[in-house]
């Protein structure tokens, strides 16, 4: 049974999932030298995407939301690759799974004291 809460959660993660997508898309700039604070932005809005999931989907493993996203991940690189205005990058994907890895252990504790 879907909660008010759960609704809300849902629509939050599929928001910002499509905003993550619609900004991994737009044609940008290329920089010359790898920014840091791309690699923490990527880490960001995978984590956050993470602890999203795991109050839309509180029935779900945390796993399966860790694949999902991670296949989110490299599926915005493969359609990088193809767009004249972006790059396919492993760094990108390897902040992906920081964020991913660094949001999973915050809800592994967060589980125990919400729950």
């Amino acid at each position: 049974m879907q909660t008010n809460y759960t609704i809300a959660f849902r629509f939050l993660f599929w928001s910002t999932l499509f905003i993550v997508l619609y900004l991994a898309f737009t044609p940008e700039e290329i920089e010359i030298t790898q920014n840091i604070w791309d690699k923490f932005k990527h880490a960001f809005a995978f984590f956050v995407l993470l602890s999203l999931y795991f109050f839309a989907y509180p029935n779900s493993l945390l796993s399966d939301g860790v694949l999902f996203l991670l296949g989110v991940g490299v599926f915005i690189e493969i359609v990088q690759l193809l767009l004249p205005t972006r790059d396919f990058s492993l760094l990108d994907i390897l902040a992906d799974l920081v964020g991913l890895f660094l949001g999973r252990f915050f809800l592994f504790f967060a589980r125990k004291s919400l729950f």
